[in-house]
């Protein structure tokens, strides 16, 4: 993973991730929270759990939270990997569906990802945000209630 494309090139990954996820969860930018998102936006919401249940409960907050920012926000298409690649098995399928995310991602369809809470802590919404990171994508961080916290 080259270290050139993260603003502070020698702070290590989780380190870079550690200090952007506190900054923008403890501080609420009031001014743009409430702007809408136009365009494709990736949800990038983590899936995997350490049993069935948890995964199931992962899914419903994806579903959830990706049915929330589609009614709220009418002129941006919000697209749900997690959704998308729903016939896949988890654990079983996990790097074949990450194949399909990153796929997803590569398309050059998303003007931006959308990071809830929690990404921080899967492996595969990691990948997909070093890989946004590369092309230079938007990023929107949101909050437990589903609102921006930056613009």
């Amino acid at each position: 993973m080259g270290q050139g494309c993260f603003p502070n090139p020698p702070m290590r990954l989780s380190a870079f991730i550690k200090k952007t996820n506190a900054q923008n969860e403890s501080t609420t930018n009031k001014r743009n929270h409430h702007k809408k998102f136009y365009g494709a936006w990736f949800l990038c919401h983590p899936l995997a759990g350490d049993s069935e249940e948890a995964i199931k409960a992962n899914l419903k907050k994806a579903a959830e939270l990706a049915r929330k920012l589609a009614l709220e926000n009418p002129d941006a298409v919000i697209f749900s990997p997690i959704a998308a690649c729903s016939f896949m098995k988890e654990p079983e399928d996990r790097e074949l569906a990450l194949k399909y995310c990153e796929y997803y991602l590569a398309s050059g369809q998303f003007i931006g990802i959308i990071l809830p809470p929690g990404w921080t802590e899967s492996r595969g919404c990691i990948r997909e945000f070093e890989m946004a990171v590369r092309m230079n994508l938007g990023k929107v961080f949101l909050n437990r209630a589903g609102d921006r916290v930056n613009a």
